[in-house]
């Protein structure tokens, strides 16, 4: 019978094990994996011969598991980790799914670097004890030490999700770091508050509002995993160009005022995140002008836009070699947001003033499902006008349309790309009612 001061240290050299294996893992791979640690609450880790005997000692036969793991433990912190993962692996043969020798064994096989591995013995671990927090706690930082960050999400959330203590966002211009933090609270860009939850639908979500930004050109968020089952989430933001008198800049106008348009693009001159466009066609049979302004809404989350633009063209009537001159004037405002990390809702107003048919108002809903990796869509919407205002004139493009309305629905679906390429396949449906 083993005494309680044996037990005492068979299960102190037991947590050393893990421990040792998960914290030597994340140091060895620091350097070219990560960008950034993962810090367990372990003691300091024994050196190799530290409490040692210099001369080789025989590990004891496997007359049980807990005698296995004992060898194995004192073999690991002699720094033996080869021969420690030997004598589990030969164990384990004897013992098929022991769940203590799952666990040491995987921490072994993360030790040597050899992921792979180490995730199917969790996952055998898990159809052992699907309600074992360890398990899942172990397959995720296996997933993130591969830099699997949302698969690690989804196991840490299996054994009790990560909490959110820390939200940062930079922000970047092509000169270097923003100056002003107008605009850069972190929790209203992303929508993830410090002390809820960091799942993948919350992660994929603040992602997706970081992407939306009007002045961003690109966007980038991630997560560090800290002790304690925290984590500290790390956003950038990359700006467009404010000044679009540049050299650059005027050549891209001189070409397209050959063509016969304009465009005009700046993004956070006012230091709000917001972007400025102004843009047009001035050739062919249509002409127009658009002024538009986005930027982050004021309450509580998503992008307000302003559209401001004049159209005049001339259109050939039915049963008539005559064009007929048509003119329009109006003003929009639409909202849009990312509810949930697949699930982006967008509202609109506008009013139009077209010369001799009368003013008319309209408003439209839109939803977008996509899903979480970004390959399957769908996206419905509808719109509707109404007369509010002005006579009749000639209605001979659209007689008697004091109400109309459009509705749309749109699925694409692409496939997945294989490792380190994009393909540009897939498929994409449309159907809609006027």
């Amino acid at each position: 019978m083993i005494s309680s001061r044996a037990a005492a240290g068979s299960i102190r050299r037991r947590v050393i094990l893990r421990r040792m294996a998960v914290c030597l893992a994340v140091a060895w791979l620091l350097p070219s994996r990560i960008e950034g640690r993962i810090l367990l609450d372990a003691p300091s880790l024994p050196s190799a011969t530290e409490g040692a005997s210099t001369a080789p000692q025989a590990a004891p036969p496997p007359l049980d598991p807990g005698g296995v793991i004992q060898a194995a433990a004192a073999l690991a912190e002699r720094g033996e980790v080869d021969r420690a993962g030997a004598i589990l692996s030969d164990a384990l043969d004897r013992w098929p799914d022991h769940p203590e020798l799952l666990v040491e064994l995987a921490g072994v096989r993360i030790r040597q670097g050899r992921f792979v591995e180490a995730e199917t013995l969790v996952d055998r671990l898990i159809q052992v004890d699907p309600a074992s927090d360890q398990s899942w706690e172990l397959l995720a930082a296996i997933r993130y030490l591969q830099d699997d960050t949302r698969g690690a999400l989804r196991a840490w959330h299996r054994g009790g999700a990560l909490v959110v203590r820390d939200v940062e966002v930079r922000v970047l211009t092509h000169k270097g770091p923003r100056v002003s933090d107008a605009g850069t609270n972190p929790t209203r860009l992303t929508g993830i508050e410090e002390g809820g939850a960091l799942t993948v639908g919350t992660l994929t979500r603040g992602e997706r509002r970081l992407g939306d930004l009007p002045a961003a050109r690109q966007s980038r968020l991630g997560y560090r995993a800290l002790s304690r089952g925290e984590a500290a989430l790390e956003g950038t933001v990359v700006l467009g160009p404010g000044n679009p008198f540049t050299w650059p800049g005027l050549t891209l106008h001189a070409l397209r005022s050959i063509a016969g348009r304009f465009r005009i693009v700046s993004s956070d001159p006012l230091g709000e995140l917001e972007r400025w466009q102004l843009s047009g066609n001035i050739g062919g049979t249509v002409r127009s002008v658009e002024m538009a302004l986005a930027h982050p809404a004021p309450l509580p989350s998503g992008v307000w836009r302003w559209v401001v633009d004049h159209q005049t063209g001339r259109y050939g009537s039915r049963g008539s070699q005559e064009s007929v001159r048509e003119e329009r004037s109006g003003i929009a405002w639409s909202h849009s947001d990312w509810i949930t990390g697949s699930l982006r809702g967008s509202g609109q107003a506008r009013l139009d003033i077209r010369p001799g048919r009368g003013t008319f108002a309209g408003v439209g809903l839109g939803w977008t499902l996509l899903s979480l990796d970004g390959r399957g869509s769908i996206r419905a919407d509808a719109r509707g006008w109404t007369r509010v205002g002005g006579a009749r004139g000639d209605d001979r493009i659209q007689e008697g349309a004091d109400r109309f309305g459009r509705v749309s629905l749109d699925a694409a679906l692409r496939p997945k790309d294989p490792p380190g390429m994009a393909t540009l396949s897939g498929f994409a449906l449309r159907a809609g009612v006027v």
